[in-house]
């Protein structure tokens, strides 16, 4: 499920869709192919808005924050997460080995830090520079606690106080 004003963006701009005759409908029910197959690879519930806003969405139009990554660009540091992970203390790998599949890089690192995924609370993070470590030892709250709510809030028309 997506929050509506996410599928006003998905539809204003269906030129980011994977599929140009993309309507709400189809945003809103994601294949249970698709489902299955974001289940598989990423362990994610099969409820999760992460599934259904990736199902639809090639390229994701900009909202509040920094810029969405594509699947592709996912998938490329999931497969490979040196850029944050090999700055972490060797004692937190240990403890947390499983942390680089856990928390997906969701966005660009512009300005200093990024937006990042937990697969098992389907909550958003906002990680600075230096606190990923704080992110996977529980340290750092999330910025969302679904990636529904995040959804809500970056493509919301509201001016943030």
């Amino acid at each position: 499920m997506l929050p509506d004003n996410t599928i006003k963006q998905l539809i204003e701009h269906k030129n980011f869709c994977f599929d140009e005759y993309i309507d709400s409908d189809k945003i809103k029910n994601p294949t249970a192919e698709d489902k299955q197959w974001f289940q598989k690879l990423f362990d994610l519930s099969t409820n999760s808005s992460f599934i259904d806003f990736y199902s639809a969405v090639a390229f994701p139009p900009i909202g509040k924050a920094n810029e969405l990554l594509s699947l592709e660009q996912i998938l490329e540091y999931y497969n490979d997460p040196y850029f944050w992970w090999d700055d972490i203390d060797e004692k937190v790998k240990k403890q947390y080995p499983d942390a680089p599949k856990r928390y997906l890089q969701i966005s660009t690192q512009e300005g200093g830090g990024g937006l990042y995924y937990d697969t098992k609370t389907d909550a958003v993070y906002n990680v600075d520079w230096g606190q990923e470590e704080d992110m996977i030892t529980g340290n750092l709250k999330p910025m969302f606690n679904s990636f529904y709510d995040f959804l809500e809030w970056y493509y919301s028309e509201e001016d943030d106080e």
